[in-house]
């Protein structure tokens, strides 16, 4: 299973907030911050939207820029001077079984958008007023249940839900919240649960309307945006705009900026992938990541079920970083270590180790002023014949 580091770095992705869920010495601290102030991000905006296909890219999209893809190299971005994107303001997104990506676009609370569109990986098939039963074109939520139906939040035409074939249009006169709908997931029962945007979160079991609000429950607030998601212990994590909240279905814990490494607390968008990160959109503080365990953030070969040998390369941290960092290694006996940095071209920079080290852990700072910014690797050659590496960043 390959396990990608993902350092955005385009136009609207500008603030990543790592947090690897330990306090010992050995390990970083608990939230890293990289923004406009201590990297060569350009700009704090927002993330509307965030999904992970089944192979772990990233989609994104962003608030008048189309839709962008990052597979932890490389960036591909869609827009509609270039694909059959109906509209660059894109503010929902999600994936059906086929492996097709269904887009919503709409400006955020005005008027316009381009409806609903499908894409394969390589053809567009858009869905709007005009040729389909879409109650408007400025979509705010899109979500997939477990049958395929495809479930639309509109600006204030309610909820539609579309079968391939069928559409079925709610509004306020069959539920309880207001016609804003910002956000869809769906728990095992199969209830749909729905975020909207003032009027807090609903369950509905396909009879029965169930609201949650400032008023009945620990929501820290009645805007609810996209991305509201189950993970794989059931918890249901709701972007709010009064932090983030997690919901056990008894208890709601909520993070915000006072008590986490939350940059914002206006939360736009949340995205679980296959490894249990959390990546998170928030207003003005870029994107944020977060995992219980510890954000998993190297590029290892690891199988499934199989323990990782205790000879081991760790990811330099921080990373991004300005202009010193540190590297981390574990050696399982005593033998001969030589650790080198090189360029993007494979260009030897230096030699950080280069000497016989005992077993167990070892750290070295490296310190990269006066070199330029960009990538770099590093190379781990231990007892003659075992090798390792790592991709890092330098960024001034």
């Amino acid at each position: 299973m390959k396990v990608k580091v993902f350092y955005l770095m385009l136009f609207v992705l500008v603030l990543i907030v790592a947090f690897d869920g330990s306090s010992s010495i050995a390990q970083p601290p608990e939230w890293i911050v990289y923004n406009t102030d201590n990297c060569g991000l350009p700009i704090n905006m927002l993330v509307p939207a965030l999904a992970c296909d089944a192979q772990d890219n990233l989609w994104i999209g962003t608030r008048g820029k189309g839709l962008a893809k990052f597979d932890g190299e490389n960036w591909t971005v869609y827009n509609t001077d270039n694909s059959g994107l109906p509209h660059n303001q894109v503010v929902a997104l999600a994936f059906d079984a086929q492996g097709n990506i269904w887009i919503g676009t709409g400006v955020f609370w005005g008027y316009g958008g381009g409806g609903l569109a499908r894409f394969d990986g390589e053809n567009w098939t858009v869905y709007d007023t005009s040729n389909s039963e879409l109650p408007e074109n400025q979509i705010l939520a899109l979500s997939i249940d477990a049958q395929g139906n495809k479930w639309i939040g509109t600006v204030g035409n309610g909820l539609a839900k579309y079968d391939g074939e069928n559409w079925t249009v709610y509004d306020t006169s069959s539920w309880n919240p207001i016609n804003r709908v910002t956000s869809f997931t769906f728990d095992e029962r199969g209830n749909v649960w729905i975020g909207t945007h003032g009027g807090g979160l609903a369950k509905f079991d396909g009879i029965n309307w169930t609201v949650y609000n400032t008023d009945n429950s620990g929501l820290p607030d009645n805007g609810v945006h996209e991305g509201l998601t189950f993970d794989e212990q059931g918890n249901l994590w709701i972007p709010t705009e009064g932090g983030l909240t997690q919901y056990d279905g008894e208890n709601w814990n909520v993070f915000n900026t006072s008590n986490s490494g939350l940059p914002h607390n206006w939360i736009w968008s949340i995205a679980i992938d296959s490894h249990g990160n959390k990546w998170i959109g928030t207003d003005s503080g870029g994107l944020a990541v977060y995992r219980e365990e510890g954000v998993i953030v190297s590029v290892d070969e690891m199988e499934s079920g199989v323990e990782p040998s205790a000879f081991s390369l760790s990811q330099n941290y921080p990373n991004p970083f300005n202009p010193r960092t540190t590297i981390n290694y574990r050696l399982d006996q005593p033998g001969m270590v030589n650790l080198v940095i090189y360029d993007l071209l494979g260009r030897k920079v230096t030699t950080l180790v280069d000497e016989m080290k005992t077993p167990g852990s070892h750290a070295v700072t490296w310190d990269a002023d006066g070199l330029a910014s960009g990538v770099y690797f590093y190379r781990i050659e231990y007892g003659g014949s075992k090798v390792l590496k790592q991709k890092m960043m330098l960024v001034k």
